[in-house]
């Protein structure tokens, strides 16, 4: 996936008419890094990833569906992948279409004992539903802690710190929904 988010990344950088300099001060992410993604010699982390996006003026979800994202069926083994070099957690993205309408459709697989510390806040006013399709996640929002099991779910503000992690021994997946505010 590296080496397909690496020429999305330079079509968009291009298309934008931005040399590397300029995606590196908008976005924060170093030259050099940049020119690594887009080599495909580098994977970003999910943090690094979304800075670039931002910089792009996209939502990572669509940096991340790349050019198919106008698919209304997108195949189990066809889903655009990021996985965390650092963690190892796999985000996909479930249904493209709905980016249109400030909806993101998510999967996440945490490998045991990885965890959301590393991962970005989204814009105040943003809503995140997470459910649960197998093993178990704990959940830290505020003041709530909860324990998730398949088919449990939790739904929190994203603009506040928040932790999803997963305790157990095997991997868990989760579905995740991100509605963003309007604007």
């Amino acid at each position: 996936m590296s080496e397909e988010l690496g020429a999305v990344v330079k079509e968009r950088r291009k298309g934008l008419g931005l040399t590397l300099e300029d995606l590196a001060e908008r976005s924060g992410v170093s030259r050099a890094m940049l020119s690594d993604v887009e080599r495909g010699a580098k994977s970003p982390t999910i943090k690094v990833a979304r800075a670039i996006a931002a910089g792009l003026g996209c939502s990572l979800s669509e940096l991340v569906a790349g050019p198919g994202a106008a698919q209304g069926f997108v195949a189990h083994d066809r889903r655009p992948t990021l996985v965390d070099p650092e963690t190892g957690i796999a985000r996909q993205s479930i249904a493209p279409l709905a980016l249109a309408r400030g909806v993101e459709v998510l999967a996440f697989t945490f490998p045991p004992g990885t965890d959301t510390r590393a991962f970005p806040l989204h814009a105040p006013g943003t809503l995140k539903v997470v459910v649960v399709v197998d093993g178990r996640l704990e959940a830290e929002s505020g003041r709530e802690h909860h324990v998730l099991s398949p088919g449990d779910a939790f739904t929190f503000p994203s603009g506040q710190a928040y932790l999803l992690r997963n305790p157990g021994p095997k991997a868990c997946t989760l579905h995740m929904a991100i509605l963003h505010p309007k604007t």
